[in-house]
C-alpha cells in the first residue's frame, strides 16, 4: 500500500490502482505498511530532481 497525502487529503493506494496529481500540487508519498511498496511515478513533462521543491523539514 502506498500512501498519498497532498492539502485536500489522504488515499491509500492499493495494487492496481493510481493516482493523478497535477503541476504544482504538494504531494507526499510513503509506505506505512511493514511490506513497503514498489511504485512507480510517471511525470509529464519530466523533471530534475535538481529542480524539485521539496520541503526544507523533510530534508
Amino acid at each position: 500500500m502506498l500512501r498519498i497525502q497532498t492539502k485536500q487529503g489522504t488515499t491509500d493506494i492499493h495494487e492496481g490502482e493510481a493516482v493523478l496529481a497535477t503541476a504544482g500540487e504538494w504531494i507526499r508519498y510513503s509506505t506505512p505498511g511493514p511490506e513497503g511498496a514498489e511504485y512507480m511515478a510517471i511525470c509529464l513533462p519530466a523533471f530534475s530532481p535538481d529542480n524539485v521543491h521539496r520541503d526544507d523539514d523533510l530534508i
